[in-house]
């Protein structure tokens, strides 16, 4: 074994902080407690059956322009036929400029398509996953959008933690997923208390 090997290895152990614990299946008591197949409330008015969740990926089967495609539809069918409890919708483009073959809602006209998308989800909730750092007008509004279509909530990271007052933009767009309030009077009341 060479220097190199072996200082390799000597920092691969030294990265390992805790064990792995035995490999086992749980017992039958263990398994009736865990509550990874339990139901989940989402918000006032959604239930995940179970809480297990498909994440975001970015599949490359929408068309160049963002609309959704036979091959969108099938590959988010397949995931629900295995019933997770929540499908999460790629890095939907919530901007409205060319990404590639990227999902799009940055304006009404894919909106056709998601309900479409939804529809094939046959019942189970959808949350779309949002793209780069937009004003917080686009941010709302296109999520107004993405419910209208059914979806259930949404994942945008950077528009929240990149923000100057990230407790405002979560509670605003809390009023348009939970309360279903229009982005314009979400945008007001957070001018109103920032």
């Amino acid at each position: 074994m060479g220097p190199s090997t072996l200082g390799e290895e000597t920092s691969r152990k030294r990265r390992v902080r805790h064990a792995l614990p035995p490999a086992r299946w749980p017992t039958r008591e263990e398994a009736a407690r865990a509550r990874w197949f339990a139901p989940l409330r989402l918000g006032a008015s959604v239930v995940a059956e179970q809480r297990t969740w498909v994440p975001a990926m970015v599949p490359w089967r929408a068309t160049e322009d963002g609309f959704v495609t036979p091959e969108v539809l099938d590959w988010y069918g397949r995931f629900a036929e295995g019933q997770p409890g929540v499908l999460v919708v790629e890095a939907t483009g919530i901007r409205d400029v060319p990404s590639g073959p990227l999902l799009r809602i940055g304006d009404d006209r894919f909106l056709a398509g998601l309900a479409r998308l939804v529809e094939t989800a046959s019942g189970l909730p959808v949350v779309l996953a949002g793209g780069s750092r937009i004003s917080d007008e686009e941010l709302l509004s296109r999520q107004e959008q993405a419910m209208r279509a059914g979806a259930v909530g949404c994942s945008v990271g950077r528009n929240i933690f990149m923000h100057e007052h990230p407790e405002a933009i979560t509670r605003a767009l809390r009023r348009v997923i939970v309360d279903r309030w229009p982005a314009v009077q979400a945008l007001e009341e957070m001018a109103a208390r920032v």
